[in-house]
């Protein structure tokens, strides 16, 4: 028991104080020992309980007949019928003592077959739960914008192509693999490089090409490439909007009822208006264009969608052919 009693409810204390044969204690320290025993006996008593309640099958007692019963049993031996129940010697497994454990051993094997038989009947109930459910329950598939559009560009990688679960990607070429690869580089130092020159877009790009088994020529390109970007009329226009975001993900619902995951290269408001921009490190700019002015329109719409505002530009910039390059999509 304690020697520090706390009554939170009564916003009291009792204390007592001293050795066994000289103490002292406040007036209320007997009575405060005396409920605190109390507590804790129905704590006890309400474990108990609750321990015994939660058997599903079967409630396993040891009770040994040298040993004196613990504290915290002794409510259910007190009142436990032996009568019915056989004494079994049960003996380690690697020696030791033996000690005499009352088990219904009878009962327990008359039982064993129908609660096998109850097993199996209750995972076979589980399972036709689960398939009536399943067969309910219509899982929404979740498409990139990029399958959607059977485009090939390097944003398929980023945006997820088999997030429908549809047929794979044909394997690819060392020469698509680089070009993916490059894509890639270009758009995060764009992302990243946001405020940086042309020497640190030049360092980051030649740290991350060796991630993805690029050239240092193909990584210093890319940073040529970006660093001539950020230059530019349009992106001079994001950065002087208050609300810009890089690598946008958007996922939404569209027209035909499925869902899209997307991410926007670039998005900025103007006003209350955004200018949507995709970067493309395409040599041909006129090979795709129907696909990517497609995309451009998804992400019009999810984004419309999410923010309830319009969409007044959208632009598809291709690195590879410098200012030239920006082209605005209706």
């Amino acid at each position: 028991p304690s020697s520090f009693i706390v009554n939170r409810s009564k916003g009291s204390a009792a204390f007592k104080v001293g050795s066994q044969d000289d103490a002292f204690w406040t007036a209320a320290f007997p009575k405060a020992q005396e409920e605190e025993k109390q507590q804790e006996t129905a704590e006890t008593l309400r474990l108990l309980y609750v321990g015994c309640t939660r058997a599903q099958e079967s409630l396993v007692i040891p009770r040994f007949k040298q040993e004196k019963a613990p504290a915290f049993l002794r409510p259910l031996w007190e009142r436990l019928d032996a009568s019915g129940v056989k004494a079994v010697k049960v003996t380690l497994e690697k020696g030791g003592e033996v000690s005499p454990l009352v088990l219904d051993l009878d009962k327990n094997k008359q039982k064993e077959a129908s609660v096998e038989e109850k097993a199996q009947e209750l995972e076979r109930l589980r399972e036709e739960q689960q398939n009536r459910i399943k067969a309910r329950i219509k899982v929404p598939a979740l498409k990139s914008v990029t399958s959607v559009v059977h485009s090939e560009d390097d944003k398929s990688v980023r945006e997820g192509w088999n997030l429908s679960g549809g047929p794979e990607e044909e394997p690819l070429s060392s020469a698509q693999e680089e070009a993916k690869a490059f894509g890639m580089l270009t758009h995060k130092l764009l992302e990243k490089g946001w405020n940086w020159d042309k020497p640190l877009l030049e360092k980051a790009a030649q740290a991350w090409a060796l991630e993805i088994n690029l050239s240092e020529d193909k990584a210093l390109e890319a940073a040529r490439m970006a660093s001539q970007a950020l230059s530019q009329e349009i992106l001079r226009r994001a950065k002087k909007s208050p609300h810009v975001f890089r690598e946008l993900p958007l996922t939404g619902k569209s027209p035909d009822g499925s869902f899209l995951n997307a991410i926007v290269d670039l998005a900025f408001l103007e006003g209350d208006e955004w200018v949507v921009v995709d970067y493309k490190t395409d040599k041909d700019m006129e090979k795709d264009l129907g696909k990517y002015r497609q995309q451009l329109g998804y992400y019009g719409e999810l984004l419309t969608r999410f923010t309830g505002k319009k969409v007044k530009e959208s632009w598809l910039y291709f690195l590879r052919h410098g200012g030239q390059a920006a082209q605005a999509v209706k």
